[in-house]
C-alpha cells in the first residue's frame, strides 16, 4: 500500500472536523505560511510541527506523516503522579511553581526547605499546640 501524504491528511482532518486553518494556527503556534505549505503538499512538516500537529488533531504522528497505522493517539504512559488526587490547594501551588522562571523555582524551593526544616510547620506541633489549649480551658 502507497503510503498517504501529510497534506491529505491535514485536509481530511480538516474537513472531518469543520476546521480552519486559522483555527490550527491560533492553537498550536504554526505560521500562516508553514501551514499553509503543509496543506498544498509544497514541504513536509519537521518533527515539531508534526508533534503540535497531532496533539491538536489528537491523531497519531505516525497516521499523520501517511503511514498505515493506527489513527488514535495512544495516551501518554502515566506517572505516578498522574495518578494522584489533588486539593485545589496543591494543584494552586504547582500552578504557581510552574509559572516561574528558573530563578524563582530555585528561590522557592529553597523557601520550602527552609519552611520544612521548621518543626513549627508540621503536624506534630500543631497537635501539641491543640493539647496545651485544651488542657488550658479545662484548668
Amino acid at each position: 500500500m502507497e503510503k498517504v501524504s501529510t497534506a491529505d491528511r491535514l485536509k481530511e482532518l480538516m474537513a472531518a472536523r469543520d476546521v480552519k486553518q486559522v483555527d490550527i494556527i491560533s492553537s498550536t503556534g504554526i505560521t500562516k505560511g508553514a501551514l499553509s505549505s503543509y496543506i498544498s503538499g509544497r514541504y513536509e512538516p519537521k518533527q515539531d510541527n508534526i508533534y503540535l500537529l497531532a496533539k491538536y488533531f489528537n491523531v497519531s504522528e505516525a497516521w499523520l506523516m501517511g503511514y498505515d497505522v493506527p489513527m488514535e493517539r495512544k495516551p501518554a504512559a502515566t506517572s505516578p503522579s498522574s495518578e494522584l488526587s489533588l486539593d485545589p490547594e496543591e494543584t494552586r501551588l504547582i500552578n504557581t511553581y510552574r509559572s516561574f522562571n528558573k530563578t524563582g523555582k530555585a528561590k522557592l524551593m529553597d523557601y520550602l526547605a527552609d519552611l520544612d526544616s521548621s518543626p513549627r510547620n508540621h503536624g506534630e506541633v500543631l497537635d501539641s499546640y491543640t493539647d496545651l489549649t485544651e488542657k488550658d480551658n479545662l484548668a
